[in-house]
């Protein structure tokens, strides 16, 4: 026995029992009893065909209906006189999805004649819609018929959205439109859509699900269903939004390598260049045939190199301790003249290349490298302009 059935077979004998007791002070206090309790309660009289007691919760799950015929199994309990449960039952109730689980408990006089039924019910509506449904139990579901509003909201929903006539007044203003999109080409296709819309909680906060219109398998109601998907959402934007920081931090390394790839080989070609002028001078010196002019000239020119190799390294090793934190400046007295031209001789020959005439103008004296006068080297420095041959 499960424990619905459990539960219904207790309610029954308890108010089988109740409508029994005498005398008929005793006999009120039980009624109100059984008038007071949640599940829906009758007693039938079976010689009448009529109800002899009927709860609250009876005439609010029933209506006006007759008792006696409202639950499918009565005449076969008061034939046989042996208890029955009915696992589910549909209940019609206004064209509205409605159903029941119940117990019916004959009692019988001296005679074994059965005079009345006791017959408790519960309401398993939301149990068999969401087993129609496949839908687990926190899905909000709602219902209606074709051509009409809502009539039936879930148990779920009520908990969740609260007591409202209409279901859009429970999703956010901004997804209403896509949601009666979304129904009215359920309703015309007599399909099934799925959308992903905000539900305004009780409480005013609204979380992401999945809303789902369908039409049932008779073709007389239209279903909407919604699955809260706001934390999986969530989740699925922070691991989006990582992979976008990955893939930036992965742009950036392969940018970082491509930059230190042609820094390298920019070095290389800078290291390269005076190591060729001295191997190609320190021939000559090895000429002993040759004029002394241009022996003197070699040794000139192989110092020449060797000097801005080693400024070239000083530069490199200067970069790392840069970027290392470890860069310390010397302040000293300099010769701007000479940097000066040291500069121009140094791009001359690639502007001459590009046909760009180098022109200097005024004159630079050697400052004191303070920093006063650094700002003196800024405001006097020559002017360097470049421009096109022809164009002067």
């Amino acid at each position: 026995m499960s424990d619905r059935e459990h539960q219904l077979e207790l309610a029954c004998r308890l108010a089988d029992v109740l409508i029994g007791i005498e005398p008929e002070r005793v006999r009120r206090d039980a009624l109100d009893l059984i008038e007071e309790s949640e599940l829906p309660t009758a007693v039938l009289d079976v010689a009448s065909r009529t109800p002899r007691v009927v709860n609250a919760a009876w005439r609010a799950l029933f209506g006006p209906r007759d008792a006696y015929t409202a639950i499918a199994g009565v005449e076969e309990a008061c034939r046989t006189g042996a208890a029955t449960h009915v696992a589910e039952l549909a209940l019609e109730l206004g064209g509205r999805p409605a159903y029941g689980a119940a117990m019916l408990r004959p009692s019988c006089d001296d005679h074994g004649a059965t005079t009345r039924v006791t017959v408790v019910c519960v309401d398993i509506t939301d149990e068999v819609v969401a087993r129609q449904l496949a839908a687990d139990a926190a899905t909000l579901v709602w219902s209606g018929r074709l051509g009409d509003d809502s009539d039936y909201f879930n148990h779920r929903w009520s908990a969740y959205a609260g007591d409202h006539p209409a279901w859009q007044h429970a999703i956010h203003p901004g997804d209403v439109a896509r949601c009666n999109t979304g129904f009215r080409w359920a309703v015309r296709e007599r399909g099934s859509t799925d959308i992903e819309a905000r539900v305004r909680r009780a409480d005013g906060e609204c979380r992401w699900h999945r809303v789902r219109f369908e039409i049932a398998s008779s073709g007389s109601r239209w279903f909407g269903t919604a699955i809260d998907i706001h934390d999986a959402r969530s989740a699925e934007a922070e691991r989006n939004e990582w992979l976008a920081r990955e893939r930036a931090a992965r742009a950036d390394a392969e940018t970082a390598n491509r930059v230190k790839d042609q820094f390298l080989s920019a070095v290389s070609h800078e290291l390269r260049a005076p190591i060729t002028t001295m191997m190609l001078w320190e021939g000559i010196l090895r000429d002993e045939g040759a004029d002394p002019a241009l022996r003197a000239k070699a040794l000139d020119t192989i110092c020449q190199s060797a000097a801005a190799q080693s400024r070239l390294v000083g530069d490199l090793l200067d970069l790392a301790r840069a970027i290392a934190g470890k860069l310390q400046v010397d302040l000293r007295p300099l010769e701007v003249e000479r940097i000066v031209r040291g500069a121009l001789d140094a791009v001359a020959p690639t502007a001459r290349a590009k046909r760009i005439a180098l022109v200097r103008r005024g004159a630079v004296s050697s400052v004191q490298a303070s920093q006063r006068h650094c700002c003196a080297i800024r405001n006097s420095s020559p002017a360097l302009c470049g421009r096109r041959r022809g164009s002067f």
